[in-house]
């Protein structure tokens, strides 16, 4: 075996986020607690919003790091995949499960045998997006119906992470199914941790808006139309 020839940067402030580098911030700390709580509740989908370098890939990692022991976790980004084979091959890979040379009907079968598996043993599938502005709408759309798979319990938790961009996809005529919450924000520090809950689902609250924020926001609570 080569022995690595330097070791691992230990400076706190890389391009990519290190966990073992968190610093709890009130702001974002609350937010890991939101998200941890939406996941276990099974209280709809999470929207983390915010401007490029406020924490958002570091918050989805903390997330994955919370729930990793009671959930099977596929943590994603959005920018490396633009087709619905790579979507089912990426959440596949991340679970240990095998997704080369399968055709992508097959791939989704996998995932839906994979998940009520998980729902078998109480468990369920977290599926973290970050970079999710990237994301086609149309695969945001595919991540939606799983949440349909017919399960004793909720099992698939999805949360979405990216710029406000992604609040002008989620609010477009095609993922007009889904209600959102929102909050109004303040200008600086802005990024945000947020609910929301397809419409015409069972069993599922409707969410509440919270922000992920230093400052003091008013919530307020819209369609995503």
């Amino acid at each position: 075996m080569i022995a690595p020839r330097r070791r691992p940067s230990s400076r706190p402030f890389l391009a990519a986020p290190r966990i073992d580098f968190y610093h709890p911030a009130r702001a974002i700390d609350a937010a890991l607690h939101v998200l941890d709580r939406l996941v276990r509740r099974s209280e709809g989908i999470g929207l983390v919003v915010g401007p490029p370098g406020t924490g958002k890939s570091l918050l989805l990692a903390k997330v994955a790091e919370s729930v990793g022991e009671d959930f099977a976790v596929a943590l994603l980004s959005g920018a490396r995949i633009c087709t619905r084979r790579a979507l089912w091959q990426s959440i596949l890979a991340e679970v240990g499960e095998p997704y080369r040379g399968i055709e992508e009907g097959e791939l989704r079968i996998g995932i839906v045998e994979r998940i009520r598996g998980l729902a078998a043993t109480g468990s369920g599938l977290v599926i973290l997006v970050d970079e999710g502005h990237t994301l086609p709408t149309r695969l945001i759309e595919e991540l939606r119906q799983l949440t349909n798979i017919p399960t004793p319990m909720p099992a698939v938790h999805i949360v979405l992470a990216g710029t406000p961009e992604l609040e002008e996809i989620l609010g477009g005529p095609r993922l007009d199914a889904i209600i959102w919450s929102r909050s109004t924000m303040p200008k600086r520090s802005r990024t945000c941790a947020r609910r929301c809950t397809p419409r015409g689902s069972t069993g599922m609250p409707r969410s509440r808006p919270v922000a992920m924020t230093p400052c003091t926001a008013r919530p307020t609570a819209c369609r995503g139309s």
